[in-house]
């Protein structure tokens, strides 16, 4: 493989406010030459949408998005010669098209990266464990999926923790109009689950003011104290809402065995005072009390809330603390992806393989 400035395919969802984009841009501003594929084509079709349904209840579905995005990938190799085909959550890529792929660069590293935790059915495809050996290395933010990953034949598996991007998560001054109209004493942003939906009816419940952003939110019986906005969040507006937060609350999702998530490092890379569930992994990222503060209970999420809304100067400081400890400790999509792209290129050099 040959120094400097590497020439990548990326394989992600492009849309706006996505963490794949977050990612490719993240690459391109480290000097690498990205193109990028969407992973995710657009479509209407009544059978992409069928597709998409079976893929959301736990099966692998038809394909009929798999065509047209592998299509892509064949296209763009046919244009260029890339260094490294990065492949964003690739459940619609087939081994046939990864085969190809090297066939046509000869030399090329493969390195596939999901924040999702791939053994859950829900996330993964028939495709994607299919072709899971042809990486070179795969990267997880699941510590807990490396043996799986191994398991099913990839050859180096790397644990990264979550990241945040800086041009998006970021401290930002919010007037008072907008952080009362956007914001309020405690939020959450996030999908519904039973139990954050148990957690948040219990401060509202109990005195404490909740707001929820979700488009999946169960308002079938709306709970007293508890405001739920209907939509996603994406991007600055994603931003503004958290900054526009008293406390945050960081749930995890039980369904993917969280230990960690994505805003567990949005939240404070925003400046932002996170209070989240209580884990060694998040307990690693942020010291407790300190930088970011974390509960076991709905008992103890009621108790730091109201203790932490009562002293604004001692939150302040703590969110203070947990954006230094992010800038610090490198939770930046780029400090992450460099280390990402060391490591491959180490064990590539390792095995003896490459330019």
């Amino acid at each position: 493989m040959k120094k400097g400035p590497l020439n990548i395919l990326y394989l992600g969802d492009s849309a706006q406010g996505t963490t794949s984009l977050q990612r490719c841009m993240a690459l391109r501003s480290l000097g690498h030459r990205v193109t990028m594929a969407d992973s995710a084509p657009r479509s209407i079709g009544l059978l992409h949408r069928v597709d998409d349904w079976l893929y959301r209840k736990g099966f692998s579905g038809m394909g009929h998005r798999s065509p047209a995005t592998n299509r892509q990938i064949r296209q763009e190799l046919g244009r260029r010669v890339f260094d490294l085909l990065w492949i964003d959550k690739g459940i619609y890529i087939t081994p046939e098209t990864i085969a190809a792929a090297k066939a046509a660069n000869p030399g090329l590293l493969v390195l596939g990266y999901s924040p999702d935790y791939m053994a859950a059915r829900h996330n993964n495809s028939r495709w994607f464990i299919a072709h899971s050996a042809s990486y070179d290395l795969f990267v997880t933010t699941k510590s807990y999926a490396v043996e799986w990953h191994k398991a099913i034949g990839t050859k180096d598996v790397l644990f990264v923790g979550n990241a945040y991007d800086p041009a998006t998560h970021r401290p930002m001054r919010i007037a008072a109009a907008t952080r009362k109209a956007l914001g309020g004493p405690v939020g959450f942003i996030g999908f519904y689950e039973a139990p954050r939906a148990e957690a948040v009816a219990y401060l509202g419940a109990h005195g404490v003011p909740t707001k929820v952003y979700s488009p999946g939110w169960d308002t079938s019986s709306p709970a007293p104290g508890v405001t739920v906005v209907a939509r996603p969040l994406f991007g600055d507006d994603y931003a503004k809402a958290i900054n526009a937060f008293d406390i945050n609350l960081c749930f995890l999702r039980a369904m993917n065995l969280d230990v960690q998530t994505q805003r567990s490092v949005e939240i404070p890379a925003c400046g932002a005072f996170m209070l989240a569930e209580r884990t060694a992994e998040h307990q690693g990222l942020f010291k407790e009390g300190i930088e970011a503060d974390f509960f076991s209970s709905k008992e103890e999420l009621l108790s730091k809330c109201r203790f932490y809304l009562a002293n604004p100067a001692v939150r302040k400081r703590v969110a203070l603390a947990g954006y230094r400890r992010c800038l610090r400790s490198g939770y930046s999509n780029q400090a992450r992806m460099e280390k990402m792209i060391e490591h491959l290129l180490g064990s590539v050099r390792g095995r003896g393989k490459g330019r």
